[in-house]
Parts: structure tokens; C-alpha cells; sequence
């Protein structure tokens, strides 16, 4: 009797089996790679968006409510009042441009006219690298009601168009359309 059909046969389903494992194994590892680079375009998207930020994220504007200092003459005169100044800050190395403050401000009214809330838009232009710039908005009696908080929008260096809302968030608008197009 000879024993070479099975051998044979045992040859033929180690190599069949071989092959699927080395499959099995190629497959696992393309699955692999594939999320590696998913996770590389992804952390490099995070790292260029971050990049693209570093700027923006340097620039900041806030509200400050100041007692005007009077001397004793004026005080007895005009009596208290306090300053409503818009503070924005370029705390990075690059200027940055079309920066505008937009306020939201309740105009007092009386008997006849209730008040009247507003937004004021202060348009500030250029800010230099490392500059603040302070803008007064309004002088009223120590008792008016203060202005709500701002909104900022810029250009960075770049070009890139920024929003930074009442809370601080800081948000990439899209690019307006030209007005020639």
C-alpha cells in the first residue's frame, strides 16, 4: 500500500491552510494601516486647523466700565459719570486687520420713548502686532444700564476672516463674496 495520497493530501490542506492565514493576516493588516492613516490625515487636519488658529487665538476684545475721575468743581457740576470703553487686544506677532467691535447698548429713553437698544459697530481697522487699542463708547450717569457684552470680527494675517462672540468662542467665517463678482 502506498502512503503518498496521503501525504499528499495532508501536504495539500497545510498549504491551503498556510495560505489562509497568511490572507487572514494580510487582511488584518491592511485594516490596520488603513485606520493608521485615517488617524494621521485626522490628527494633521486637527494640527493644520490649530495652526491656522495660533493667531486668531491671540486676539481678544472686552468691555471696561470705568468711573470717570472728576475734581471737585466738575463732580459739583456735571455730578458722576462713568466710562463704557471697548478694549481689543493683538497679543500675537502679526497685525491683524478690518477688526470691528459690534456692542449691543440700550439708549435711555423717558416718559415718552421707552428705551431704545442699539448695536454699535466700532470699526477699529488695524490693530499692530502686541497693541491694544481702546475705543470710548459712551459716557453715562454711574446708574444707566451697562452695555450687553461684544462680538469681534477680524482678518488674520493669513487672510483667514474670524468671529469672536460674547462668550469668548472663537468661530472661522467663510470668505465674503466680492462685491465685484
Amino acid at each position: 500500500m502506498d502512503s503518498r495520497p496521503w501525504q499528499d493530501t495532508v501536504t495539500a490542506a497545510a498549504t491551503l491552510g498556510a495560505v489562509l492565514v497568511a490572507l487572514t493576516l494580510g487582511v488584518v493588516a491592511e485594516i490596520r494601516n488603513a485606520r493608521d492613516r485615517r488617524t494621521r490625515r485626522a490628527e494633521d487636519a486637527a494640527r493644520r486647523v490649530e495652526a491656522e488658529a495660533a493667531q486668531a487665538q491671540q486676539v481678544s476684545a472686552w468691555l471696561a466700565d470705568r468711573l470717570i475721575d472728576r475734581t471737585a468743581s466738575e463732580a459739583a457740576i456735571w455730578g458722576k459719570f462713568r466710562r463704557v470703553e471697548a478694549i481689543a487686544l493683538n497679543a500675537s506677532s502679526e497685525p491683524v486687520w478690518d477688526v470691528e467691535i459690534e456692542v449691543d447698548q440700550v439708549e435711555p429713553g423717558d416718559l415718552a420713548a421707552p428705551d431704545v437698544w442699539s448695536v454699535r459697530i466700532e470699526r477699529i481697522g488695524m490693530i499692530p502686532p502686541q497693541e491694544r487699542v481702546v475705543r470710548t463708547l459712551r459716557s453715562t450717569p454711574p446708574d444707566a444700564e451697562s452695555p450687553a457684552p461684544l462680538v469681534m470680527t477680524f482678518r488674520d494675517s493669513a487672510g483667514a476672516r474670524w468671529r469672536r462672540d460674547s462668550h469668548g468662542v472663537l468661530e472661522r467665517l467663510e470668505d465674503r463674496p466680492s462685491p465685484s463678482a
